[in-house]
């Protein structure tokens, strides 16, 4: 028996259809899969054991298998297994001087951004969340700025949204303050890097040996630049093992600054410090020699109006999904 006609358009109908919907339910599903999947096997890792001993020419980098994922304003991350492991200098000088003991801490895994927030996402940020004219009485800007509407980060209000150059959209955000750092993460339902997550990816990503020194040295071009500044993103990334945690600009981490933070510390279940004016920076920017910066150096300013052009930030986003800390 011969299909009819009008079976023959239905079959044909059924077919456009799949056609036309298959791809777009596997776009929709591969983007939902994309953000935060499961995390790599911990058996592909190896142990971070031997980052405690006290060998300057321990590699982190070799016991971390790197996945990439994506945030959702488009920036890799990149997965760091959680572990015990010591942090801290192994010399009583430089643990004094520093203000930084050794301590042997267990830290959760974690995804980390690839590289710091950039102008062009964070000018996205501000025309999600900055409608009208809010943005005059929010921690954007410094007592008298707000009467301009420019900011000093390549930013600036066209009355109708925020804008920034195309020259400068790929530059890390600066000139940013801690506060206003933690509500681009939060935002996107992520979180800046406690000071102690912060020093583990330094070390874990191959950033830092466990000397604490960098494990590159970073290029002079843009240190000697007229007037100096930060590099872009892509161009400050190509061949940098250490994701730029060293250099280019420094980041605010969650923490507020406790100069006996260390000796306090938790080793169990490390708590990031929520109390306290001064907001905490870590990592070396463009304005440091060559080598110059430590590990476990820490920077610390006013949290909330304070901003630098050598400070930026970062996001990660904990494995476990705890409910994120609040002060």
């Amino acid at each position: 028996m011969r299909p009819t006609t009008a079976t023959m358009v239905s079959w044909l109908g059924c077919t456009v259809l799949l056609l036309v919907f298959l791809p777009v339910m596997y776009r929709i599903y591969d983007s939902v899969n994309t953000f935060y999947p499961a995390p790599p096997s911990r058996s592909t890792t190896n142990s971070l054991a031997h980052l405690g001993r006290d060998d300057a020419t321990a590699s982190p980098s070799a016991s971390h298998r790197l996945e990439e994922v994506r945030a959702p304003y488009g920036t890799p991350m990149v997965f760091v297994h959680g572990d015990t492991l010591a942090i801290g200098p192994s010399d009583a000088a430089t643990a004094t001087q520093f203000n930084h003991p050794r301590r042997i801490v267990r830290v959760r895994a974690f995804w980390i951004d690839q590289h710091e927030v950039t102008v062009g996402q964070f000018v996205r940020f501000l025309n999600e969340t900055m409608p009208t004219d809010q943005w005059r009485r929010s921690w954007l800007f410094s007592r008298g700025e707000e009467r301009t509407g420019r900011w000093p980060a390549h930013i600036y209000w066209d009355g109708i949204q925020w804008t920034a150059s195309l020259q400068h959209r790929d530059l890390p955000m600066t000139w940013v303050s801690s506060h206003g750092a933690r509500a681009f993460c939060e935002f996107y339902g992520l979180r800046l890097p406690t000071e102690v997550e912060w020093e583990f990816a330094a070390l874990s990503l191959d950033a830092y040996n466990a000397a604490g020194r960098p494990t590159h040295r970073p290029p002079r071009t843009h240190a000697v630049a007229d007037p100096p500044g930060p590099r872009p993103i892509r161009r400050h990334s190509a061949n940098n093992p250490g994701f730029g945690l060293p250099d280019n600009v420094s980041e605010w981490v969650l923490d507020r600054y406790r100069p006996d933070a260390w000796l306090l510390l938790d080793a169990a279940d490390p708590q990031p410090v929520l109390r306290g004016r001064y907001g905490l920076m870590k990592g070396g920017n463009f304005l440091d020699s060559r080598g110059r910066t430590i590990l476990w150096q820490r920077t610390y300013s006013h949290a909330s109006q304070c901003r630098f052009a050598f400070t930026g930030f970062r996001c990660i986003r904990p494995v476990s999904r705890d409910p994120l800390p609040t002060s």
